[in-house]
């Protein structure tokens, strides 16, 4: 008990002290600023004195806005560069067939589109491969290659459908991704070829309220 009150005591001693400390430094300062003046301006030395003590307060109060104002500014650009940018969004997820780095390479490629174009794309993958066996005659690298492809022309006929409202459904047709690879100046897929990709756009948006809302509120540039 009496260890702890003598540590009290203590530090309120040293606190004094640096206090004390503090005035006489101010003081002293003051009057050396004052002095300086006194030898130039027609004043007492109490006059100098108090004017250098004014100027100390003006430079201390000056400086330690300026030093809030940079850390302030330290601190945005720290959030800004930090704590506001999300990870790359597909991080956290386990890699599909196509991986993620084909439609991302950096922040500034998370964007609804590239996350559309990611889910899209392996869907079409998986169907092209169940419904038609492609992998059996193109070998699976082709098959990606092909359900990339199907899926810039997918995200083209969506990109150009209206703004609708969320409550309206999301579908593609066959004959939508044959007009579309004509206006790209594309030679169309095999009918079945656009049916299957079709059908896969078709039940993905039928239940993915997410990726159908980047087609009906055309989000497509938000960061995702």
């Amino acid at each position: 008990m009496i260890l702890r009150i003598l540590g009290g005591l203590f530090v309120v001693l040293l606190v004094i002290v640096g206090i004390l400390a503090a005035i006489a430094v101010v003081i002293g300062w003051s009057y050396g600023i004052g002095w300086i003046a006194g030898q130039f301006l027609p004043f007492t030395p109490f006059e100098a004195t108090l004017l250098g003590m004014l100027a100390s307060i003006f430079v201390f109060f000056l400086g330690s806005r300026i030093l809030s104002a940079l850390l302030s500014e330290g601190e945005q650009t720290t959030e800004t560069n930090h704590g506001s940018v999300p990870p790359l969004f597909m991080s956290d997820l386990p890699e599909d067939d196509i991986p993620t780095s084909r439609f991302v390479q950096s922040e500034e490629d998370e964007t609804d589109e590239s996350w559309f174009r990611y889910q899209i794309a392996n869907d079409i993958y998986d169907d092209l491969l169940a419904e038609l066996d492609l992998d059996a005659t193109m070998g699976e690298t082709q098959v990606k290659e092909l359900a990339v492809r199907l899926t810039d022309v997918v995200t083209a006929v969506c990109k150009a459908r209206p703004k609708k409202p969320r409550s309206q459904r999301v579908t593609i047709t066959a004959a939508q991704l044959k007009k579309q690879m004509d206006k790209m100046g594309l030679r169309p897929y095999d009918n079945d070829i656009l049916k299957t990709t079709a059908n896969a756009v078709n039940e993905r948006l039928s239940y993915d309220d997410e990726l159908a809302d980047i087609v009906r509120q055309k989000t497509w540039n938000d960061i995702y």
